[in-house]
């Protein structure tokens, strides 16, 4: 179903009453709703604050604005610059680099921003959390990118982002819609604090669990394990080995190539390729629960177990495909390989100056040494932070469904305004 478009003639020609998709029954005959663009319904501030005047809780730049229109971290530190751009409570800031990262927040507190958000506030026709959910939304970020400049750091257009068209009703149909929303909020929230507490639960089983602080043994064991072996040294060319399987590649037949995300993010598909399309001919076949290692990558912990969906991709010789020896529970290791020591590890074994040039060393990382348990209490601590991550897993794609949940009804409580001339 279409947004309902009613053609009235007026001395300029014809003009168009705009109405949503899905209204609630209270204004179901109300008014359409108005269309302008963005500055005919609220001000760009420009106004300046004295850094001295905020403190750093009450200051804003595009490095504490969160993206996915997730809010506001506490910033790390004040700039050297002597003011900034003031925003008050209900402003809307929006970072103007990378605008594709969705850095959208409506203000809760008043304060100082950085030169690169841009702070709106709106006129009295529209409520600040109405024009918020506008701002916060998909097709404004559309927009922005659209007249973006620059391909490394792309920045917004100020003057194209001032006649982003938008649509709206009277103030009575904004609150009931943002009231509606807010409870989705909320509950957004809600499913996010869940998530964020098993993480932190996660975290800290894994200080708990493994040696710390150059200790041998760590803090917590289980009770069947409390009176067994010591950890013992070992070489992780003990528990782990290379195994490469070099595979012809034909030029017709269809290949998935995977790689290994940052910071622990895991193994995931990179794209499909015919053999005659992919140009780096040494290729590698992966199977379950071989642990990836990035060559080029692992100084920001790119490493990880292939899962089952991803068994007879491939890799380059730019990864270490690695399979563990007898003793070894791969979980387990992975769950080691997430340690700040194993992090460091990765590091001390790669070469070069500049650190995104850095090469790994494979050789030299299987000859350093960190203590593990037997393998039964492998396995048991590898069970234990299973279970907890199969609990994030959930929640989180909870979240995504609420989320999800969101954006469709946004995209039928505010109309679209493709073809029409605001």
């Amino acid at each position: 179903m279409s947004n309902r478009l009613s053609p009235k003639k007026s001395a300029q020609g014809i003009s168009f009453s705009l109405f949503p998709k899905i209204r609630f029954s209270t204004f179901y005959k109300s008014a359409p709703w108005k269309t302008c663009t963005l500055e005919g319904v609220a001000i760009f501030v420009t106004d300046r604050v004295s850094l001295k005047a905020i403190t750093m809780e009450q200051y804003v730049s595009t490095d504490n604005l969160l993206p996915n229109f997730e809010g506001i971290t506490p910033a790390s530190k004040l700039p050297p610059a002597e003011s900034a751009v003031r925003f008050l409570e209900g402003d809307i800031l929006i970072s103007n680099i990378r605008p594709y990262l969705k850095k959208v927040w409506i203000s809760n507190m008043n304060g100082g921003a950085s030169n690169d958000v841009i702070v709106v506030r709106a006129h009295e026709d529209i409520s600040n959390s109405f024009l918020g959910y506008l701002l916060k939304n998909e097709r404004f970020i559309g927009h922005v990118m659209k007249g973006a400049r620059g391909l490394k750091m792309p920045r917004g257009d100020l003057s194209q982002i001032k006649q982003y068209p938008i649509a709206y009703p009277k103030q009575q149909e904004q609150k009931k819609i943002v009231e509606f929303l807010s409870l989705l909020d909320a509950q957004i929230d809600s499913q996010r604090e869940k998530v964020i507490a098993l993480e932190n639960h996660k975290n800290g089983l894994l200080q708990q669990l493994f040696p710390m602080n150059g200790s041998e043994m760590p803090n917590v064991r289980f009770p069947e394990f409390q009176n067994g072996p010591q950890w013992k040294g070992k070489k992780l060319g003990d528990l782990l080995v290379e195994t490469p399987r070099p595979i012809k590649m034909k030029d017709e037949k269809e290949y998935s190539l995977v790689t290994v995300k940052r910071r622990y993010g895991g193994v995931v598909p990179r794209e499909q390729l015919k053999g005659k399309s992919i140009k780096v001919k040494s290729q590698f076949l992966v199977k379950e629960n071989d642990f990836l290692i990035s060559k080029r990558q692992i100084v920001h912990n790119a490493c990880g177990l292939v899962p089952k969906e991803l068994e007879g991709a491939i890799v380059s010789n730019e990864y270490s495909v690695m399979t563990p020896r007898k003793g070894c529970d791969i979980n387990f290791f992975n769950y080691f390989s997430q340690r700040p020591k194993a992090s460091e590890s990765f590091l001390r074994c790669s070469v070069g100056i500049v650190i995104e040039k850095m090469l790994f060393k494979l050789d030299s990382w299987l000859k350093e040494e960190f203590y593990f348990p037997s393998l039964p209490e492998q396995q048991k601590i590898a069970a234990c932070l299973s279970s907890i991550d199969e609990l994030i897993d959930t929640h989180t794609k909870k979240l995504e469904a609420l989320k999800e949940h969101k954006k469709g009804l946004m995209q039928q409580l505010f109309p679209s305004l493709d073809g029409v001339k605001v």
